[in-house]
């Protein structure tokens, strides 16, 4: 129960009216929460202590192969607002000024029209194996979520072996790490998330470090604990 809809103007609003309505939230029987922050956040509005069951990643799909790493920003997500979708391609788009054998892959449930020869839309519905290959190859994936509870995708990421850029969404403070396990960027801000791939791009020992902390990091979401 409950996403992070801060950045969500009126349907963040909605959620946090109807968290604080007594008649409604004392005829809930239990609240469960995907992740410790979205707990709190829960406790600070509804008064009500959820149960903390952790999201999980599919770890048969998502781990390190051995596979050689490919010059491209990775992307997963529809384009729907709450995605970022622009904000990445804006991003990419600035560091592609100084980089510019660098591409970009979007992989997204529709059939995204993007008008850029540097970025490859990928359809994928249910294959999951493959997008484990297509985490695996990436440089660095990159988060623009306006809204995340948890956050699969860049925890997915990590599992396979590469760096994660993401935004500072409730759901990041789960399990990401600035500098450590990931570079944690401000909602919307183009030019931070720009700067933060270039610094990655730029420095091989960090991007090193956040790839095998990230590894380590993405061995506690098992489905088995979760359970």
């Amino acid at each position: 129960l409950f996403q992070d809809f801060e950045s969500m103007k009126w349907y963040g609003k909605y959620i946090y009216f109807l968290l604080k309505q007594k008649a409604i939230t004392d005829n809930i029987d239990k609240f469960i929460a995907i992740s410790k922050p979205v707990a709190e956040e829960i406790t600070k509005y509804a008064e009500r202590n959820p149960i903390i069951i952790p999201n999980a990643i599919e770890h048969e799909f998502f781990y390190k192969r051995n596979l050689q790493k490919e010059h491209y920003l990775l992307f997963v997500g529809s384009s729907s607002k709450s995605k970022g979708l622009k904000y990445f391609i804006k991003a990419f788009n600035i560091v592609k000024k100084d980089f510019p054998n660098l591409t970009a892959k979007i992989v997204s449930p529709n059939k995204e029209i993007i008008n850029n020869q540097d970025i490859e839309v990928v359809n994928i519905q249910k294959d999951r194996n493959l997008l484990g290959e297509i985490y695996s190859k990436a440089l660095i994936y990159v988060s623009q979520s306006l809204g995340d509870s948890f956050g699969l995708p860049p925890l997915e990421a990590m599992a396979c072996g590469t760096a994660v850029v993401m935004t500072d969404t409730v759901g990041a403070k789960e399990y990401a790490i600035n500098g450590e396990n990931s570079i944690i960027v401000s909602i919307k801000n183009v030019e931070e998330t720009a700067k933060a791939i270039k610094l990655i791009l730029l420095n091989k020992e960090l991007r090193c470090k956040i790839e095998e902390n990230g590894l380590f990091t993405a061995q506690s979401y098992k489905w088995e604990t979760s359970i």
